[in-house]
């Protein structure tokens, strides 16, 4: 369940964002909810990416004790 909310959270933040930005820029939906998505050179995409994939595998793997500490509660 949080690694759905964790995706959820992130795909409704890049698009609210992406809406703001077509009413400062004048610009389409799908062009800037690409602009944000994409990683700019001299990002350091590294980071970018690790931080996203350490807050999904944070996200899964309690999901995953919460439903073993469930299931030894039910046996």
């Amino acid at each position: 369940m949080r690694a759905f909310i964790f995706i959820l959270l992130f795909l409704c933040t890049s698009t609210l964002t992406s809406v703001g930005d077509i009413y400062i820029y004048k610009s389409y939906l799908l062009t800037e909810y690409l602009h944000l998505i994409s990683i700019d050179k001299g990002t350091n995409e590294w980071m970018v990416t690790s931080f996203l994939l350490f807050g999904l595998l944070f996200a899964v793997v309690s999901d995953v004790k919460e439903k073993i500490k469930k299931n030894r509660k039910q046996s």
